[in-house]
């Protein structure tokens, strides 16, 4: 039943959405059909067969060599899954793990990403939410599956499994593997309400169609080179990972212990000279924060791309520093839609305001954004705040298992005649004059305090306006006088202690019930494994800080 509701939401969404203006991608089509993520990536192993492709400590693999690896754990893993089985990769980022994910792509078999760090209990849950057939470890996370009573059938290591002789089959064998679009490639989990979390699926299309689309907006060649600091369970290493390759450059993995220290990440890409970096503001704050990065600055930076969070203009300032040649990109997509539209950052741009997140010509090829009032009506006068809804090819037939939380994905929407399927992302935004789309804050983020409505997003700004702040982040604690009270969490620029002229300065800049009952000051704030700001853990500390000041 859930797989008819599947394929009819998919199909209800292809056909309510007509084409928007298209990039020129003729070099992407092959057989008067767009290529798939396997065929653009088999181009450049038939056009630069020798050049590197992967680099992971001190291996080097050259396009032909990477290939025919993928090739090779595709036919081992097809002798173990048929087409439509599922997997889950538990393990740390390596070049087994990649070859692991195009060896999935290749045979329909669908991945299944597991943050190496997460609690045994969360592994456990989204192997059997996502009834893989198989769980592949390595040496690292074997110790989540060994208790007898919770112990799950199936489990591998990956290096025993790859690890054996089996006649390969021709090289070109895959590229023909009839994958549907509308089949699904992978399940990425991301945190769920109501404590569990939840798997977007995403398509062979949803992929397709934004790496197409990502190869022409940024126009990778063989010279590019792109450190991988993302790990492989988080949506920004699709980009690394799938539009690299389909771009012929040269990909170099980080090791973990190196991606959460921003100094180690400064000599990795200065040392290896990196062209095209990818992560967070959270992540590149920290990096510029660095007194070495600050004074030799990172200059074969070439792109420079953000998503996630909201790039501040601290961040921005920070980055135009260090790399100031580079070409600064200000994306927005959630997970459910992948990136969908981006903005180019011009020299001495937003310096002092909010950074747009994008354009309504600068989007993904048949994808339309709406912004939406209350009513489920298209707002179209600019600068009037509204929902943002995305409909078209990258956006996610909806979350596994979680028929109710799909109405989102399933929002209709007309307009000039023309209904519109949608997904309903909870952000809020509006149009400028100029068509440029900004971000506004999240829809639960917006909370009520002393009887007036809040959005945590809007304190957030105003105390990055403070000079010395440079991190900002706003918890709501439920109150049962005040129905919420507001904890900030800050990191300022300098050590000395400014507390006092913080507390004066919100005091006199925003309104009485926007002030914030507690600032609490951090070195840096606790980040996700996906380098975000980690509201879970503020919201811990917040608690505390809220019942301190209550038994006072």
């Amino acid at each position: 039943m859930f797989q008819v509701a599947f394929r009819e939401n998919l199909l209800r969404r292809k056909h309510s959405c007509p084409k928007a203006e298209s990039f020129t991608r003729t070099s992407f089509v092959r057989g008067g059909k767009e290529m798939t993520s396997l065929e653009v990536f088999y181009k450049r192993v038939l056009t630069q067969p020798d050049h590197i492709a992967l680099c992971w400590n001190d291996k080097h693999y050259t396009y032909s060599e990477l290939y025919k690896e993928c090739v090779r754990a595709a036919t081992i893993l097809s002798s173990h899954v048929t087409k439509g089985s599922r997997i889950c990769l538990h393990m740390h980022k390596s070049d087994r793990y990649l070859i692991m994910m195009y060896a999935c792509i290749m045979t329909g078999i669908i991945y299944v990403p597991i943050d190496p760090k997460s609690p045994r209990e969360r592994a456990h849950f989204i192997a059997n939410d996502s009834q893989a057939d198989l769980v592949f470890i390595d040496d690292k996370t074997k110790q989540y599956w060994v208790d007898p009573e919770t112990a799950i059938p199936n489990v591998i290591d990956l290096y025993h499994f790859l690890n054996v002789d089996i006649p390969v089959a021709d090289p070109a064998v895959y590229i023909q593997n009839n994958v549907e679009d509308d089949g699904l490639a992978l399940i990425l989990y991301t945190s769920g309400s109501t404590g569990q979390p939840k798997g977007v699926m995403l398509t062979h299309e949803n992929l397709n169609v934004f790496i197409l689309w990502a190869l022409d907006y940024f126009s990778l060649t063989s010279e590019d080179r792109i450190a991988l600091l993302s790990p492989f369970h988080f949506d920004l290493s699709l980009f690394d990972i799938f539009v690299g390759l389909g771009g012929g450059c040269t990909l170099f993995l980080v090791e973990e212990a190196t991606s959460i220290m921003p100094e180690a990440i400064y000599r990795f890409l200065n040392i290896n000279s990196i062209t095209v970096i990818y992560t967070v503001p959270t992540a590149y704050l920290s990096l510029i924060k660095r007194s070495s990065v600050r004074e030799s600055g990172l200059p074969e930076l070439k792109h420079i791309l953000s998503a996630g969070e909201t790039l501040s203009p601290d961040v921005l300032l920070g980055l135009r520093k260090i790399a100031p040649g580079a070409i600064i990109y200000n994306m927005y997509g959630p997970l459910e839609t992948n990136v969908i539209t981006s903005h180019i950052v011009q020299p001495g741009e937003h310096l002092k305001s909010d950074i747009p997140i994008g354009h309504k010509w600068d989007r993904i090829s048949g994808a339309k954004i709406f912004i939406v009032d209350e009513n489920k009506k298209v707002i179209e006068n600019p600068n009037t705040e509204g929902e943002i809804w995305v409909s078209g090819p990258s956006v996610s037939p909806g979350y596994l298992n979680l028929l109710d939380s799909n109405k989102k994905f399933d929002q209709s929407l007309d307009m000039n005649g023309q209904t519109y399927v949608c997904f309903a992302t909870g952000d809020y935004g509006w149009w400028d004059e100029h068509d440029r789309l900004h971000f506004a804050g999240r829809k639960d983020f917006l909370i009520k305090t002393r009887g007036f409505r809040v959005e945590l997003g809007e304190v957030e700004r105003a105390l990055l306006r403070f000079p010395e702040v440079v991190e900002a982040a706003v918890v709501a604690v439920p109150h049962s006088e005040y129905s919420h009270l507001l904890v900030a969490h800050i990191v300022f620029r300098d050590a000395g202690n400014k507390l006092e002229l913080l507390r004066q300065y919100c005091q006199t800049q925003m309104l009485n019930y926007m002030n914030p009952k507690e600032i609490i000051v951090h070195d840096s704030l606790p980040r996700t494994s996906g380098g975000k700001v980690s509201r879970m853990d503020l919201k811990d500390i917040s608690y505390q800080a809220i019942y301190d000041i209550t038994k006072r």
